[in-house]
């Protein structure tokens, strides 16, 4: 039962990923946004933290 939920949990969270992309990519006020270097690094590096550490993970090294 838990491994469903999790499945479950983990479809909805990319259908709300899917539909947040599709919305700003359609608000044309938000074309010219972009994060600071020091942010994506961090997001990069937190990234590859947490794909380090899934065990169901395929390596990206």
């Amino acid at each position: 039962m838990e491994e469903k939920f999790k499945q479950f949990l983990k479809k909805q969270m990319e259908k709300e990923a899917e539909q947040i992309e599709k919305e700003v990519l359609s608000n044309e006020s938000l074309k010219e946004v972009q994060a600071p270097d020091t942010l994506r690094e961090a997001l990069a590096k937190s990234i590859k933290e947490y794909e380090k550490n899934r065990t169901d993970a395929p390596s990206i090294e």
